[in-house]
């Protein structure tokens, strides 16, 4: 996956509260991720998903799920 379609992906996550809400409630699901974005246009496999959320820090992970509270921890 590039960066480009993993930022534009987040972006669309930030934007969208009803993607969010989607991605929230398969709590982590890599392969429902991955089809959910697909169903918005973003062709990424689970692989690229995953490579993509490593690459993100606790924080940053909890700021595109839990945007409304500073600072930012991840949810447990």
């Amino acid at each position: 996956m590039t960066n480009e379609k993993a930022t534009q992906f987040q972006n669309a996550i930030k934007q969208d509260p009803s993607l969010k809400a989607k991605l929230t409630a398969v709590k982590g699901d890599v392969e429902a991720c991955s089809k959910i974005a697909k169903e918005h246009g973003y062709d990424l496999t689970p692989t690229e998903l995953q490579a993509a959320l490593s690459q993100e820090s606790n924080e940053e992970l909890a700021q595109i799920v839990n945007p409304g509270v500073e600072p930012r921890q991840q949810l447990t």
